[in-house]
């Protein structure tokens, strides 16, 4: 029987044929950082011939590393295990790129080694670049988006209020004042199917809103809607055909349920900026 031809000799045909057959830039460093091997992959990520490689050390491939550093960094770990890390490596140009570095150092003959296989990253880093400018400007949008969104939520809700309170102050108490003073039975349906409609289309924004108004009964209502005007009390009492007295406990009892009791704050202004 022939014996099998080594694969581990450097001068070796299948040696040879194995580790220039490597796609990916392969490296053969010995303890202090000297290159003793390099595959055809090296010398075209390089732009240099092998026996320029061979003439150089680790600081002369990888800028980041000198032969101190290299040591320290590999050979403090334990045998044949695997690191990988990124790195750059540079070109004869002096030109650099980013690298991503697979290695383990093994032991022979007593001497300590180190294989390195260098992949170019270049397109991988130009693509994450590119993926984290495009995520930040989406990141701007989406900010710009809910900016917009929530200013748009709050003028729906400002109008939805301004509608609800206007009805709510100007309209229905008229209704209420419109239905007492109608004799004719069918007249009076009429109000009541109005009303009832008009409450029906409020009744989504009632639901949303915290108008304060909400808090006020009919007549209470009807007397800020008064108040809004400019009318005096005197002139309340006789548009609603009740006592000055009356006017200005309503007036109390509203201060009371808007938490204004207390405070100089007059009411025609109050609901004018509602």
């Amino acid at each position: 029987m022939s014996e099998k031809p080594s694969l581990q000799h450097p001068e070796g045909k299948w040696y040879r044929r194995l580790f220039d057959g490597q796609p990916t830039a392969v490296y053969l460093l010995s303890e202090d950082g000297s290159v003793m091997d390099a595959n055809i992959s090296a010398t075209k990520a390089l732009n240099r011939t092998r026996d320029e490689i061979l003439s150089l050390t680790i600081s002369d491939i990888d800028p980041n590393f000198n032969k101190k550093t290299f040591k320290s960094f590999w050979f403090g770990h334990p045998e044949n295990q695997t690191r990988v890390f990124e790195s750059t490596h540079m070109k004869a140009d002096g030109s650099v790129f980013p690298v991503e570095v697979t290695g383990f150092s093994f032991v022979d003959q007593e001497k300590r080694f180190l294989y390195g296989f260098a992949k170019d990253i270049t397109e991988r880093m130009q693509s994450e670049m590119e993926l984290k400018k495009k995520t930040s400007e989406l990141e701007d949008i989406n900010t710009a988006l809910n900016i917009l969104l929530k200013k748009r939520e709050k003028d729906n809700q400002e109008i939805e209020q301004k509608i609800y309170s206007n009805c709510d102050l100007m309209i229905l108490p008229f209704l209420h004042k419109l239905r007492n003073s109608l004799s004719d039975d069918l007249q009076q349906r009429l109000v009541d199917i109005l009303e009832a409609s008009l409450k029906e289309i409020l009744s989504p924004f009632a639901k949303k809103l915290s108008d304060p108004l909400i808090m006020l009964t009919p007549s209470e209502i009807q007397i800020a809607s008064m108040i809004k005007q400019g009318l005096a009390n005197k002139e309340i009492a006789q548009t609603l055909s009740i006592s000055k007295r009356t006017i200005e406990t309503h007036r109390a009892n509203i201060r009371k349920k808007l938490d204004l009791k207390n405070k100089k704050l007059n009411l025609k202004s109050y609901f004018f900026n509602l």
